[in-house]
């Protein structure tokens, strides 16, 4: 019975360090980290206004509060991240995942998505002031 607990709870546990350290300079020094790997980081309350991010993996990330205005998240993974009261507006979103993401009291106005960027149930692009990008 311990040994089920243990491994179920050792299983479902986030993993406690899965950036890697070189990724998150990079992204805190230049503000570009372009493919990067930063599932789980913590940059809660950070400035990252107009941060390449593009194709990023923020699986996880803690974005709360997080200034992201302007970042080009074209194609960044944002699965179950935290961008509770994180300004993102006029982002690039095209292609992006957030799905599941925790959004509320998040700004997103004149952000720009496309149809391949994919939101979570009950997120309305529209309502949040987005703009669709339509190719010429």
């Amino acid at each position: 019975m311990w040994l089920l607990v243990l491994q179920f709870s050792f299983w479902s546990s986030p993993p406690a360090f899965a950036y890697t350290t070189a990724d998150l300079q990079r992204l805190l020094t230049t503000h570009a980290c372009e493919g990067c790997d930063l599932k789980y980081v913590n940059l809660e309350n950070v400035n990252l206004e107009g941060a390449q991010l593009k194709g990023a993996n923020l699986k996880f990330a803690n974005l709360q509060g997080a200034d992201l205005q302007g970042a080009d998240l074209r194609k960044a993974n944002l699965y179950r991240a935290n961008l509770q009261g994180a300004n993102l507006a006029r982002t690039n979103l095209r292609g992006s995942i957030l799905i599941q993401a925790q959004v509320f009291q998040a700004t997103f106005a004149g952000a720009v998505y496309d149809g391949s960027t994919a939101f979570g149930l009950g997120f309305f692009p529209s309502s949040q002031n987005m703009h669709k990008y339509v190719a010429p």
